[in-house]
C-alpha cells in the first residue's frame, strides 16, 4: 500500500490545497492527514480613513487601494494566519471575550473549508482519506471533521483500507503552551490500548498517532 501522509499544516491554505491534490499526484491508495488544522493568531487588518494596516512577523503591511486586500488575506492564509477586517474604531472596542469568539469563528470557518475540499477532491479521485485532530485542533472542530461525506475522522478508531487497519489517535501530550487537545501520558496510554483493543490483525495494522513515538527519527529532540 502507497500513503501519502501530511500533517501540522496550522491553517496553511496552500499547504493543504496542495494536500488534497497529493494523493492523486502520487498515485498513493490512501492519504492520511495527522493532525493540526488551524492556526494560531488572528491578524486584525485595520481601515482607516481608506488604509488598511496589518502587523505580522514583526512587520507593518499597508495598502492603500480594497482591491489589494485578497492579495494580503491571501498571504496571511498561506502563513497560517486568520485574517480579520476590522475598522480602528471597531478594533478598539473589543474585548477578550471578542477575541475568543473571534478566532473561534475563523477556525470553524476554515476547518469546514478544508473538509468540504477534501471531500470533494478524494472522492473525486477515488482515493480513501482518514483525518485526525492534533494538540491545536480545539474539540469544536469535532462536529466538522465528523461531517465529511467522503474523508473519516479517524480519531479513536479504527479503520479498514484495502486489508489495513489504520488505528488513529489525535491530541497530543501537556506542554507550555497548554493546547486544546492535550492529554497526560496516562491518557494517551489508555486511548491507544482501547484503540488497539479493536484490531483485528496487529501484523497489517498502521498506528496514526499524533504525537511522534519515543525515539523516533522524526520526533522532536523531546523524544530522541
Amino acid at each position: 500500500m502507497k500513503i501519502f501522509y501530511a500533517g501540522d499544516l496550522h491553517g496553511g491554505e496552500t499547504a493543504f490545497r496542495k494536500f488534497t491534490n497529493a494523493g492523486k499526484f502520487y498515485q498513493a491508495d490512501l492519504v492520511i492527514y495527522g493532525g493540526d488544522f488551524t492556526g494560531k493568531m488572528v491578524v486584525p487588518i485595520v481601515e482607516k480613513s481608506g488604509i488598511y494596516t496589518c502587523r505580522y512577523y514583526g512587520s507593518t503591511v499597508k495598502v492603500k487601494k480594497a482591491n489589494e486586500l485578497p492579495d494580503l488575506e491571501r498571504n496571511l492564509r498561506d502563513a497560517g494566519f486568520y485574517p480579520f477586517l476590522v475598522t480602528e474604531e471597531e478594533l478598539n472596542q473589543l474585548k477578550e471575550s471578542d477575541a475568543e469568539r473571534i478566532i473561534k469563528e475563523k477556525q470553524i470557518e476554515v476547518v469546514k473549508d478544508w473538509v468540504d475540499l477534501a471531500d470533494e477532491r478524494f472522492k473525486a479521485a477515488g482515493i480513501p482519506c482518514i483525518m485526525i485532530p492534533g494538540s491545536v485542533d480545539d474539540f469544536y472542530l469535532d462536529e466538522i471533521l465528523n461531517d465529511g461525506k467522503f474523508v473519516q475522522n479517524g480519531d479513536g478508531r479504527v479503520i479498514e483500507v484495502d486489508g489495513f487497519e489504520i488505528l488513529s489517535v489525535g491530541g497530543g501530550k501537556p506542554s507550555v503552551f497548554k493546547y486544546p487537545r492535550e492529554f497526560s501520558e496516562e491518557e494517551l496510554a489508555e486511548k491507544i490500548e482501547n484503540a488497539a483493543n479493536q484490531v483485528q490483525d496487529m501484523n497489517k495494522c498502521i498506528f496514526n498517532i499524533h504525537i511522534p513515538p519515543y525515539r523516533h527519527r522524526f520526533g522532536s529532540r523531546d523524544f530522541v
